[in-house]
């Protein structure tokens, strides 16, 4: 996640907030020092909002939802790029399968 302010400059050490959907804080963190925050791998709870918090007043709040829609896409959360890689996988399987299998048996 990126937070930046509406002159462009990084929200560098503004506080990030998950909260689920109960209003419990499952984590605190701050953004690092150009404006860039990572979630953590071992989060065991999907948050519901994500809260960004700065000593200056500045708040911003995004549910989890917008967030996933929001992030950048990288190649393999492409729909017809993993359709596309599935079909090569079948065919492949199904010519090895051919090539090697049934060939041992004439």
């Amino acid at each position: 996640m990126y937070a930046s302010y509406s002159d462009h400059t990084p929200a560098s050490g503004a506080e990030v907030v998950l909260v689920d959907a109960n209003g419990v804080i499952i984590l605190q963190d701050k953004m690092d020092e150009k404006g860039i925050w990572r979630l953590p791998e071992n989060l065991e709870t999907i948050p519901h909002l994500i809260i960004v918090d700065d000593s200056g007043g500045h708040r911003a709040m995004i549910t989890w939802e917008e967030f996933l829609k929001e992030r950048p896409k990288g190649l393999l959360d492409i729909l017809s790029i993993r359709v596309v890689i599935g079909v090569m996988f079948i065919i492949g399987g199904g010519y090895a399968i051919q090539r090697f299998l049934l060939k041992k048996k004439t």
